[in-house]
């Protein structure tokens, strides 16, 4: 059975189109709620989600949310694009 792939993105999502034009992404998350890269997932018909940090009480919260997401649609493998990583490394280590 194929692995599931959601990728992580902030911003323009060029990135993400290159990968998604590789490999079967199953999901897409961005912290920004106007990123471009949810237009782009849009247009590749994957399932995108955002929400931001400030919606939340603490990071924590808002990583668990992320993770429920994860969960709900069985992702196994989540790719980061730009600097995404760098600023969320307790989610990066929990994929």
């Amino acid at each position: 059975m194929a692995k599931k792939i959601a990728v992580f993105a902030s911003g323009n999502g060029s990135n993400f189109q290159v990968i998604a034009e590789q490999f079967p992404v199953e999901f897409v998350f961005s912290d920004h709620r106007d990123a471009y890269v949810l237009e782009r997932a849009k247009n590749l018909g994957v399932v995108s989600h955002a929400f931001e940090l400030k919606e939340f009480d603490n990071k924590a919260a808002y990583e668990e949310a992320i993770v429920k997401l994860l969960d709900e649609h069985q992702i196994d493998f989540g790719l980061f694009g730009g600097l995404y990583e760098n600023r969320w490394p307790n989610l990066a280590s929990s994929l």
